[in-house]
């Protein structure tokens, strides 16, 4: 036979055994003896660490940005025309309720006065007249009536002229400071224009815009702190909730009052404001332990007895500068710290514990989950 016919079939022939002999012995192979390979050999179980946490009953909080106002700040605005003949007080002065800030001058008005109650006099005079001629039925009931018409606008237009004149005294209508006076002696004052703000400095309004998903914590009676940029702090309670929200920035406005503390306030500083809203029962945790659910929603994952993982929603109470207090979780918890991300909700895991166990106990206003009640 030709030597090449030979070789060709030789070579089909080893590459058919080497074909069968891979399909046989190859990696995926099922086992024909005992030192064969198996599909459904068990894999190792993935590391996490994982350390214990107990939860503590803290303060619930709600931090927010707002400012301090005055009690009441009141504009004082020229009710007549006429030119300011005389201020009584200077920017800055303090005020008792009924002082007198400023006057206007009076012009003609003593005079329409006098005009008026003479006018008044002779309407009251005529009416006596109607009433003696009523009586003896000379008179008509119209004209009766007319006259009792007379004299109730006479007297209608002297009250409107002392209106007027009681108007050319303008007057604190509160104790309080002075913060602006925009007038001159001279000075030509028509209707409405500004001649003074005084300002109620008794006591602080502390006011904050809070966000929509806060507002349902809130009552009235709950306790506010504004803390101002020098550290200074006023302690109020919330006395009004607006019911309607700003359309622009979904926010409510929040107000509370406090006492001065015995210092002088500037109002309109911003401020720190942190609203007390009852206790939670909370844990805290590194922030690194979150993870988000398929919907986005904060989670964290732990262990159960069996090592397996179960996830959890939470929700943040409040933040600080070494962890998260979280809500939503038990008491007791084993929290994986390291390697949550790599894992799933039902998946075994073998457990390498982490350094330390989580302290909650540190914090300065959280009792343990036992005196809840107690507290």
């Amino acid at each position: 036979m030709n030597k090449s016919i030979i070789i060709a079939c030789v070579l089909t022939v080893v590459a058919v055994a080497w074909l069968i002999t891979g399909n046989i012995y190859g990696p995926n192979s099922i086992p024909l003896a005992d030192n064969t390979t198996t599909d459904t050999a068990k894999k190792p179980l993935f590391r996490v660490e994982a350390t214990l946490s107990t939860a503590q009953v803290i303060d619930d909080v709600v931090l927010l940005n707002g400012q301090i106002e005055s009690a009441k700040n009141v504009e004082l605005k020229s009710e007549i025309d006429g030119s300011i003949t005389a201020l009584f007080f200077k920017k800055g002065d303090r005020v008792k309720q009924g002082d007198l800030i400023a006057t206007i001058n009076v012009g003609d008005r003593q005079e329409q006065l006098q005009k008026a109650k003479a006018d008044l006099a002779a309407r009251e005079s005529d009416i006596r007249a109607t009433e003696s001629l009523k009586a003896k039925k000379l008179i008509s009931d119209n004209q009766y009536q007319q006259d009792l018409a007379n004299v109730a606008a006479a007297r209608a237009a002297v009250k409107d002229i002392e209106v007027q004149i009681a108007n050319t005294h303008i007057r604190a209508p509160f104790t309080g400071l002075i913060n602006q006076l925009p007038v001159e002696v001279g000075d030509f004052a028509s209707k409405n224009t500004h001649v003074a703000t005084v300002i109620d400095d008794s006591r602080v309004k502390i006011s904050v815009q809070v966000p929509q998903q806060h507002i349902t914590k809130l009552r009235k009676g709950s306790t506010m702190q504004a803390e101002l940029l020098n550290g200074t702090t006023y302690n109020g309670t919330i006395d009004y909730l607006s019911a309607q929200a700003n359309a622009n920035t979904r926010t409510f406005t929040v107000e509370a009052s406090a006492p001065l503390n015995g210092a002088p306030a500037f109002f309109g500083q911003s401020a720190n404001i942190e609203i007390n809203v009852g206790e939670e029962l909370a844990h805290k945790l590194s922030p690194a332990t979150l993870d988000l659910d398929t919907a986005g929603n904060l989670q964290v994952k732990l262990l159960n007895n069996d090592n397996i993982v179960v996830a959890h929603a939470v929700e943040i109470i409040r933040s600080e500068r070494d962890g998260l207090w979280l809500k939503g979780l038990p008491a007791e918890i084993t929290v994986i710290t390291s390697g949550q991300g790599f894992v799933t909700p039902g998946q075994q895991v073998e457990v390498i514990p982490s350094p330390a166990r989580v302290d909650n106990s540190s914090a300065a206003n959280a009792k343990p989950a036992a005196q809840r009640h107690s507290s």
